[in-house]
C-alpha cells in the first residue's frame, strides 16, 4: 500500500481492493467495493431483499440499485458473531461508518483481526463527531472503551443510547460546524429528541434496551482521539493491530480514514 496517496473510496476500489480478497461490512446502498468482483464479499444483519425494502421506504435514500448481495448474514443463530458467520479469511476488511456503532470496540477489533490473513488490513472510514450530528456529545473516553470490554457488552450501553437520544442534532450542516470550530464557538445547549418528553420515556427506553439490540452511535471519535485510543490499546495488548496510516479529518469534511494492520 502506498502510504503517500490519499485513501479515497475511488482509489480504494480501483487500486487496492480489486486484486485482494475483501470483506465489506454493512455496505447498504452505497458500497465502496465493486461487488460484481467475485473477490469482494458483503456481510450484514439483513438480506439484500430486506435492505432494498428499507431503502425504498427511506426518503433520504435516492436509489437502492447499488445494494449488493449479502454473502454473510449475521443472525441470532450465529450470535451476530463475525467469526462464526464467515467461512474464510480475508486480505482486507473495509468499513464505512460502522466502527462507531460497535457495542464493544476491543472485542470486535480482535474478531476482525482473527479473520484477516497475515499482513491483512482493516480500512475504516469513521465519522468525526465534531462535524456531524453527534457534535453536542462528549468524545468517547478510553475508560468507556475499556468498560465495554470488561462488561462484555454485546449491545450498545444505555449511557450511549440515552446520550444519543438527548444530544442528537441533525439540523446543522458540516460546513457550519466547521465554521463554528474555526471561530472557536462553543456548542449550543441541547434539546432532547422528540421521543424523549418525560422520565417515563427514559424509563421505557431503559427497559427496551435491556431486552433487545437498539442501534446507535455507541462511540464518538475525532481522528486524534481514535488514534490515541488505538495506540494505547495496542501498547497495553488489548488488541494486536497497529495504525499503518491515518488521514485526519480534512477541513469541511465529516470523516477520517484509518488503516489498521495485523501484526504477525
Amino acid at each position: 500500500m502506498d502510504l503517500t496517496i490519499e485513501l479515497t473510496r475511488e482509489y480504494l476500489k480501483n487500486n487496492i481492493c480489486s486484486h485482494n480478497i475483501c470483506l465489506e461490512i454493512g455496505p447498504y446502498h452505497s458500497p465502496i467495493l465493486d461487488h460484481n468482483n467475485t473477490n469482494n464479499y458483503s456481510i450484514d444483519i439483513l438480506t439484500k431483499e430486506e435492505l432494498i425494502e428499507n431503502a425504498d421506504k427511506d426518503p433520504n435514500i435516492k436509489s437502492s440499485i447499488n445494494i449488493p448481495e449479502t454473502n454473510y448474514l449475521l443472525t441470532e443463530k450465529n450470535d451476530y458473531d463475525i467469526e462464526k458467520c464467515v467461512d474464510r479469511t480475508f486480505d482486507m476488511i473495509v468499513s464505512s461508518h460502522n466502527i462507531e456503532h460497535l457495542p464493544n470496540l476491543i472485542k470486535e477489533l480482535n474478531k476482525y483481526r482473527n479473520i484477516l490473513n497475515d499482513n491483512g488490513k482493516i480500512i475504516a472510514f469513521i465519522p468525526d463527531c465534531n462535524f456531524e450530528f453527534d457534535y453536542l456529545r462528549n468524545i468517547t473516553s478510553l475508560s468507556d472503551i475499556i468498560d465495554d470490554y470488561y462488561m462484555n457488552r454485546n449491545k450498545p450501553s444505555f449511557k450511549s443510547l440515552i446520550d444519543f437520544k438527548l444530544l442528537y442534532e441533525p439540523s446543522i450542516s458540516t460546513i457550519n460546524l466547521w465554521n463554528r470550530h474555526l471561530n472557536n464557538i462553543k456548542n449550543e445547549q441541547y434539546t432532547p429528541a422528540l421521543e424523549i418528553k418525560s422520565k417515563k420515556d427514559i424509563d421505557n427506553l431503559f427497559k427496551e434496551c435491556k431486552s433487545k439490540y437498539i442501534d446507535t452511535h455507541n462511540y464518538t471519535f475525532t481522528s486524534k482521539s481514535f488514534e490515541k485510543h488505538i495506540n494505547w490499546l495496542n501498547e497495553f495488548k488489548f488488541i494486536n493491530l497497529h495504525i499503518e496510516k491515518i488521514e485526519h479529518t480534512k477541513k469541511y469534511s465529516h470523516e477520517f480514514c484509518v488503516v489498521l494492520s495485523k501484526k504477525i
